[in-house]
């Protein structure tokens, strides 16, 4: 099997893939907040007494980084970590669909704000898995998640989530960064992977 190797990181990859779901709610939710949790800032006393008197509906977005195998390739490898299944199961007990994202790039030097992302709503249930998509035509058959594309954002954000209160949501953030006793968890650095919040206002 080729060597495939990642060369940018989820946070350049966070880069791109925030812009275009916000872009994509807005046209259908007039309060979009994406939001990366840092316990002594966004789960402090002023961000709590923020959101306290609203509720939310919320998506949980983890960046997945492409890797491929030489520079200009039409192929990257995905990897779908055991953590993001984890994930899936206890945010959506608490109504928080998990999705994850990855820019389709060929190279560094294509990526672009616009450039084509992959977005995958992951079941409660599954296991590591590493998956080649063809950036060009991008398709997966799994049972344990489904591609979706942008338009699927407002049902998904209808169907899947539950408005939840403004300080619920803090503390729903701050458990997941202490691991939700996860196996995965480090007691040093907090949650393995962490993902960046989009909370959407509920009317």
């Amino acid at each position: 099997m080729p060597n495939f190797t990642s060369f940018i990181s989820e946070h350049t990859a966070e880069y791109i893939l925030i812009p275009q779901i916000v872009h994509e709610l807005e046209k259908d939710f007039d309060k979009v907040i994406p939001l990366y949790f840092w316990a002594t800032r966004e789960g402090g006393i002023m961000a709590r007494a923020s959101l306290r008197p609203f509720q939310y509906k919320v998506i949980a977005l983890y960046a997945r980084r492409p890797k491929i195998d030489l520079v200009g390739a039409e192929e990257n490898l995905i990897r779908i970590n055991d953590l993001l299944f984890e994930r899936a199961k206890t945010f959506g007990a608490r109504g928080i669909p998990v999705i994850a994202g990855i820019p389709l790039l060929s190279d560094l030097n294509s990526l672009r704000l616009n450039s084509k992302c992959l977005w995958i709503h992951l079941a409660d249930t599954g296991y590591q898995q590493d998956i080649k998509i063809d950036i060009h035509n991008p398709l997966i058959e799994n049972n344990h998640f489904s591609l979706i594309n942008p338009g699927e954002f407002k049902p998904l954000v209808n169907e899947k989530c539950n408005p939840i209160p403004g300080e619920e949501v803090i503390d729903i953030m701050r458990s997941a960064k202490n691991g939700f006793n996860s196996q995965h968890w480090s007691g040093l650095f907090n949650e393995q992977y962490k993902p960046v919040y989009i909370l959407i206002g509920v009317d």
